[in-house]
Order: C-alpha cells, then structure tokens, then sequence
C-alpha cells in the first residue's frame, strides 16, 4: 500500500494520490550523478507527462537485436559468440522477466526494471547492452549503469528468480569505418564487456533517497542546475 498522503507539487498544484511512485532501475541510477538535482528528480516523478519529452528508440532497437542475436546463437551452438568469450562459460540462459513482474516495493517506491540479459554460470550472471563508445569507467553515464544492474540483482534475487553472482555491461562500439551497400549501409559493431561490482546496501539506499525526495515537500533545486534556471525564467 502507498502512503496515502498529500504530496504538495512545485508549481503549486496539490496532488492526491495513494500509489506509490514507480521508479525504474535506469531511473533510480539518476540519484548517483554528479549533477543530480532533487528539485528535477521530484518534479519528473510527481508530474503525470512532461512536456518535450522523446528519446529515440533507435538505441533500444539496436540493443534487441544484439539480445536477439546472443540468444539465437546460443540456442544453435550451445555456446555464446566467439566476442562474449570474457563473460566465461556459459551453461545456458532465462529469458528476462518483464518489468511488471520484476518488482518491489519499498518506502512508498515500486522499483522495477527487465535485464537485457540473464545467463546460467554457477550463479546468475545479468547482463545489459549499450549500444556507444566504449570508454570504460570513464563513461559519463558509468553511475547510471552501475546503479541499474545492481538494481536488477536486486530485484531478481527478491523475487525469486535466482542467486545473482556477477554483472556485467556490453558494449557495443560502432565503427567508424561506413560500408557503403545498394541498401544504404552498416556500421560493424564492436563488443568490450565492462564488468560492474556488487554494492550490498546500495539499492536501498538511492530507494531511500528517492522516496525523502519525492514525499518530502518543496525541494530545492541543485546550484547550477540549467532546468531548474530555466524554469525560474517561465515563472
């Protein structure tokens, strides 16, 4: 059950409503950034739709079809791609649960996200593939990452699915090198396996976090923060 409260919203608007806030695993890696601003974080929950909000799915079309791809192979040879090699043996794979049975709720929070990946070793091994440039921790959205598959481990051993022993983000790396084809073109793809720690506790805190955000009030915006200055000038 959510917390049954008034939630006052920024633009003086009151809102009631018993849910709780849904927060995905991608979303709830936004608490880990360096320029996080809680005033934003609260508005883009509490808000119902924002305006200007698209995101190209091309991104997430690519990263299905390398899901695709990995699992069609392994179901004609057994084994995974010659480029996966660094993930180690592989015994098999579970088909990732959707988001709307791989949740938990938490402090007013439903936490909830799908796993591009999930391979048998011993134990479980969570994968998700990132269709940019490979640049290792120093990835700009690397926290993000790290809190969404830490996330997922979370979420899969709380419900049941299995003992998570290691993560793992794939990146795949366009080349830059264009083939021209009467199609139009490809862009060859290279995979770097970027292997993300297990942080115990680390979930329940951002969980934590993001609920004192989103039921706590008025908050104030991060110095700095351009929405945040950009809003000030509509008002």
């Amino acid at each position: 059950m959510g917390r049954g409260i008034t939630r006052p919203f920024l633009f003086g608007e009151i809102m009631k409503d018993d849910k709780p806030i849904r927060v995905s695993a991608k979303t709830l890696g936004e608490l880990s950034l360096p320029n996080f601003c809680p005033k934003c974080f609260q508005i883009k929950k509490l808000a119902k739709t924002l305006p200007f909000q698209s995101f190209p799915s091309i991104f997430n079309d690519l990263d299905g079809c390398t899901k695709k791809f990995v699992h069609g192979w392994f179901d004609k040879y057994k084994c995974l791609p010659t480029w996966l090699n660094e993930l180690g043996p592989i015994t098999g794979y579970i088909e990732p649960p959707s988001w709307r049975e791989l949740f938990v709720e938490m402090d007013g929070i439903i936490l909830s996200g799908s796993p591009d990946g999930i391979f048998v070793q011993d134990e479980l091994l969570v994968v998700d593939y990132k269709t940019a440039k490979f640049t290792g921790h120093q990835d700009e959205l690397f926290p993000i990452y790290e809190v969404q598959l830490n996330a997922y481990a979370y979420l899969l051993e709380k419900c049941g699915k299995g003992k998570v022993g290691s993560m793992a983000l794939i990146y795949m790396e366009p080349n830059q090198d264009v083939i021209d084809s009467m199609r139009g073109f490809r862009v060859e793809l290279t995979a770097h396996i970027l292997k993300v720690e297990r942080k115990v506790g680390l979930v329940e805190e951002l969980v934590k976090k993001a609920s004192e955000i989103v039921y706590g009030g008025k908050m104030v915006g991060r110095d700095k923060c351009k929405d945040c200055r950009a809003v000030e000038k509509l008002k």
